[in-house]
């Protein structure tokens, strides 16, 4: 074999190594960790009446987050970047620094769902807590306090990532108790308190 030949089937070589590297490529990209968000809820995890004036009625948002793809999740994280909420029907921007939220689990393996709970209201103060990750969040925290008193139907923008940097996903979820026959109920008896409270005040 000349050196030409050599030459050439180094080449070619080379470029089947290249062709195999890539297919791996991209069959671990078309197998990667892929998350769905049942939607379907309205956010809403739970409400509760509560046991006034003790315990304040409640309402819990989150979602339920599904591993569609091939590979499972791992070290699945759960940020916030945007948070909108409704005074009446006008939609008014939270101030809030990107954020994450508590970790879910270590694991989601391929087809299974996780419930995850993002934060709630309650008819102590009734503004939105979040679960956040770390719990010295207090500056943003206080923020959101003073941002979301007395709302309770919100959009918020969430970014889903995890080891595999291929599947990272971005979902706007809208949180609407309104829907919810206990939620609706418990947003009606806050708002007929507090104007009882102002008419006292009067």
């Amino acid at each position: 074999m000349d050196t030409f030949d050599r030459l050439f089937v180094s080449i070619v070589s080379v470029f089947i190594g290249f062709l195999l590297s890539q297919s791996f490529d991209v069959v671990r990209y078309f197998r990667r960790p892929r998350f769905y968000v049942d939607k379907n809820d309205k956010g809403i995890m739970s409400s509760y009446t509560g046991d006034p004036p003790e315990t304040p009625a409640e309402i819990v948002f989150g979602f339920r987050l599904k591993n569609i793809g091939k590979n499972p999740a791992r070290n699945t994280r759960i940020f916030i970047s945007e948070i909108f909420c409704y005074n009446k029907k006008v939609k008014e921007e939270v101030g809030l620094d990107y954020s994450e939220l508590k970790r879910i689990v270590d694991i989601i393996p391929p087809g299974e769902t996780v419930s995850c709970y993002v934060g709630k209201i309650d008819t102590d103060g009734f503004h939105l807590k979040l679960n956040f990750q770390d719990d010295d969040e207090n500056d943003v925290r206080w923020y959101i306090e003073a941002d979301t008193r007395g709302k309770a139907i919100f959009d918020i923008i969430f970014h889903v990532v995890c080891d595999d940097v291929n599947s990272i996903s971005k979902f706007t979820i809208h949180f609407d108790p309104s829907e919810d026959l206990v939620g609706k109920m418990i947003i009606e008896d806050y708002w007929v308190a507090q104007e009882k409270v102002t008419q006292r005040g009067i």
